[in-house]
């Protein structure tokens, strides 16, 4: 719960978290931030990724046994999944989280035309982190909002995948399995 817009709170602590494929790694930092004297945590998106297996073997060190995300029943087992670790599960119960989405909610570096490429599946991914995630839908699925944190802080809760446009070819980041070539 936030404090009122009027309180003058003395401190703010959060936890800031992302990117947590189940696959490539085990969970033990949110038993830290489940014992941590914290003010909440922010989760700035990739809650889950959609994709399934052990994508890579050079860093994926637990199965991920559901399958690939496409429809509401897929993506509501990768919230299932993720919530079945019980360091994540003690972290929601001792902090409120502030999240956001990135793409792996929904598919790889989508943007806002992926939305009109695929809305049953983009409707499908949007319900289900509204189910799992502690937001209430303000005008459909629009995510970004700020938090007042009386008058010591505000937050703001950004969507940088919905509304932005379609990257130009080349601009993207490319990750590979493969190791750098020597100097």
């Amino acid at each position: 719960t936030l404090p009122h817009p009027d309180a003058e709170p003395d401190r703010l602590a959060l936890a800031v978290a992302s990117c947590q494929k189940f696959s490539s790694g085990w969970y033990p930092a949110w038993r830290h931030v489940a014992e941590a004297d914290i003010d909440g945590v922010v989760f700035l998106g990739d809650y889950i990724y959609e994709s399934a297996g052990k994508v890579n073997p050079l860093w994926d060190v637990r199965d991920d046994p559901s399958e690939r995300a496409t429809d509401l029943e897929t993506y509501r087992a990768k919230y299932r999944l993720y919530r079945s670790d019980r360091d994540l599960r003690a972290a929601h119960a001792a902090h409120g989280f502030a999240p956001v989405w990135d793409d792996h909610e929904f598919h790889d570096n989508y943007d806002r035309i992926s939305l009109t490429e695929d809305p049953d599946r983009a409707t499908a991914a949007y319900r289900a982190w509204f189910e799992y995630q502690p937001v209430w839908p303000i005008d459909g699925t629009r995510i970004h909002r700020t938090l007042r944190f009386g008058r010591l802080a505000e937050l703001s809760l950004l969507d940088t995948r919905q509304y932005r446009d379609l990257l130009p070819e080349g601009d993207m980041l490319q990750l590979t399995t493969e190791p750098p070539a020597s100097m």
